[in-house]
Formats: C-alpha cells, structure tokens, sequence
C-alpha cells in the first residue's frame, strides 16, 4: 500500500481504479469552485454557508474571520491546482493526491466539531458548509481507496 502512495518514480503510470480518475475530476472543480468563492465573496460565505453573525462581533473580529476565509479559499486553490497536475501529468500520485485531499477535508471537519463556535442556527442543523465538506471527505476517502485498488490488467500508463 506505502508503494502505492509513495511511488519511486512519479510518473503517469497509474494502478488504481480508473472509476478514482474520474472521481477526482468534479472534486478538483468543486474545490476550485470553493477555493475562488472563499477569495472573492468570503464575507457573505461565511455568513449563508457557515451562518457566522458578522454583524454581531466587532470590526476587527470580523475583518479577521473573513482574512481566514480568503486564506483557506487560497488553500483549497493550491491543493486543487496540485491534483489539477497529477491528473494531467502525473497520475502515480493520485492516491497520495487523495490522501491528502482527505485529511485536509476531515481535518477541517474535525476541527470544527472539536472546537463549535456558539453559533445559533435557525434551522437547527448542520450547516451547508458542513455538509458539502462532510460529502466531499465522503468522496475523497471512496477515491483514496480506489486508487489504491489493483485493475486486473495491472499498472496502465494514460
């Protein structure tokens, strides 16, 4: 399995399942998609997707909880470009790619749950935020898993 993730050689010869290719695909642009909105409109993200009240803390709170937004959004940017490049170019590191798509996905999550902001929400549910991260850490450990599978025919090149 270590051979899988760390491959001697990193080149586009690939061992995994072929389904984890294209399962990285939408989560690289939903990433992007992610990371670009964080950097642009993070204000009103953090308060619709994340339901933080702004309004409620001061200037400086507030200026501050929205520089970690645009900082994450450029995080989310640079692990999305990075697995941008391994599935152009180098596909040997897809499960690595996965691994740690992944662990920043339920890092994240578990930080949140370790550390709850005493935020009241009118539905009384998670928030959506949550929930895309939950679906997306759902998809990057089904991902990681396949990439680490054996195809029949062995390792391909692409």
């Amino acid at each position: 399995m270590l051979s899988h993730i760390f491959p001697k050689q990193i080149d586009n010869t690939y061992r995994g399942y072929r389904l984890a290719i294209w399962l990285l695909v939408p989560i690289v642009v939903v990433k992007m998609i992610m990371g670009f909105n964080m950097l642009v409109d993070a204000r009103e993200l953090a308060q619709t997707a994340d339901g933080l009240p702004l309004d409620s803390f001061g200037a400086l709170p507030a200026a501050i909880i929205v520089m970690d937004f645009k900082t994450g959004g450029l995080e989310r940017i640079v692990l999305a470009t990075l697995a941008l490049v391994a599935l152009l170019r180098y596909r040997a590191m897809l499960p690595l790619i996965y691994l740690l798509l992944a662990f920043d996905a339920v890092g994240l999550m578990v930080l949140w749950k370790a550390n709850p902001l005493p935020i009241v929400r009118s539905s009384g549910g998670p928030s959506l935020g949550f929930m895309i991260n939950l679906s997306l850490a759902a998809a990057l450990l089904i991902g990681f898993a396949l990439s680490l599978g054996k195809t029949d025919k062995g390792a391909m090149s692409v």
